[in-house]
């Protein structure tokens, strides 16, 4: 059996000392448990360290992209939809309050597109579709750099008016001819990916 010591090997069984190698070989034990523990420490320091560095609101200065004024339009016009109470989604986007805990979420989930779901190649076909949530490059790079910057609210007088939204019971394109329902509810795990059926 070898063991590293600084890293020089140094064999616990074969020892030309006799009482020199279960000696070294405690050390680097003692060593690598340090280093273990001073790394844990270290990682779980950043983590928090970040969470609070992203939890206070950064202020805003004239150029600055903020929630009110870039970013809320956006998830007016692409998330809300869903991302509401008594929607969907698993939690709401509509005040800065709902979002600002998400920020770094939101922004790497619209970066790799995952968010919103939108599912239609864009190299080919038909493009042009109404109601179309899909982000622009613009906006999601609108998205990236107001996380990026801290998150910083704006002033509340730039935001535009809040959406209104059609009951969850009406029906936004009228009624159907036919409607079926599922047999038995739908369960989706809590982890793994979502499930988008059509």
């Amino acid at each position: 059996m070898a063991l590293l010591d600084k890293l020089e090997p140094v064999e616990s069984s074969a020892c030309s000392d006799r009482n020199a190698g279960p000696l070294r070989a405690r050390r680097g034990r003692h060593d690598m448990t340090n280093r273990y523990v001073l790394g844990s420490v270290t990682a779980v320091f950043m983590v928090l360290a970040g969470t609070a560095a992203m939890a206070q609101t950064a202020p805003a200065s004239a150029g600055d992209v903020t929630f009110t004024k870039d970013v809320l339009p956006i998830l007016q016009r692409s998330c809300q939809g869903c991302h509401r109470p008594g929607a969907i989604a698993p939690m709401s986007l509509i005040s800065y309050q709902d979002v600002r805990p998400w920020a770094r979420s939101i922004k790497r989930y619209v970066e790799t597109r995952e968010m919103p779901p939108w599912y239609i190649d864009r190299r080919i076909g038909i493009q042009d579709f109404k109601d179309d949530p899909s982000l622009t490059d613009e906006e999601i790079a609108t998205i990236a750099a107001w996380v990026d910057s801290g998150a910083p609210r704006g002033n509340p007088a730039d935001a535009p008016p809040p959406m209104e939204f059609l009951s969850p019971n009406e029906w936004r394109i009228g009624e159907p001819d036919l409607v079926i329902s599922m047999p038995e509810p739908y369960m989706l795990p809590a982890d793994g990916p979502d499930a988008f059926p059509n």
